[in-house]
């Protein structure tokens, strides 16, 4: 495999992008090419060409031109020719109708879309109630676990006679 001579790539990308380096994409490449002295002829050739470019002023298009492109806008031969130049997919499923038609024809989806919308909607929901519902019951058993212990423990504080002890230490601990 042969790579090309980095003056040859800049060459190609004078014929490519023109002269104003700012407008290439390879900001690398075109400081070499701003900076390397056997480019000048072609850094020259290429500012007269994006000059000529610039200046260049197309033909307005003549009423004949227009007439003949309005007229085979509304000949459905023409429309025909038109569906058998696509290839592909847009061949496939082309259906050639006057511009019209095709403007304010209402978009229709089939049913099996509909339903299964519907049920990714009830599906979502579902699952929302179900996840909220087992959070509010984790935290109802860790409310009922947390009492019982807590009553445990006040039952044997009431037996060792160290109950203002015990409720000291649980009013402390809950209000920092």
């Amino acid at each position: 495999m042969t790579h090309k001579h980095p003056y040859e790539i800049a060459v190609k990308a004078l014929e490519t992008y023109g002269s104003d380096f700012n407008r290439w994409p390879d900001q690398d490449l075109a400081n070499y090419a701003r900076n390397h002295p056997d480019l000048a002829a072609p850094i020259t050739q290429a500012a007269r060409l994006d000059e000529q470019l610039g200046a260049y002023q197309p033909p307005a298009p003549s009423r004949e031109l227009k007439a003949h492109i309005l007229a085979q806008l509304h000949n459905p031969a023409h429309q025909q020719g038109l569906a058998g130049n696509m290839t592909g997919a847009a061949a496939d499923t082309a259906e050639i109708l006057p511009l019209r038609a095709r403007i304010n024809r209402p978009k229709v989806r089939p049913a099996w879309m509909k339903v299964a919308a519907l049920f990714l909607f009830a599906a979502l929901a579902c699952g929302y109630v179900w996840t909220s519902n087992s959070v509010i019951n984790e935290d109802t058993q860790y409310s009922a676990a947390l009492e019982a212990e807590t009553d445990i423990w006040l039952n044997a504080a009431n037996e060792l006679d160290m109950a203002d002890i015990f409720l000291w230490v649980e009013t402390d601990d809950n209000s920092g």
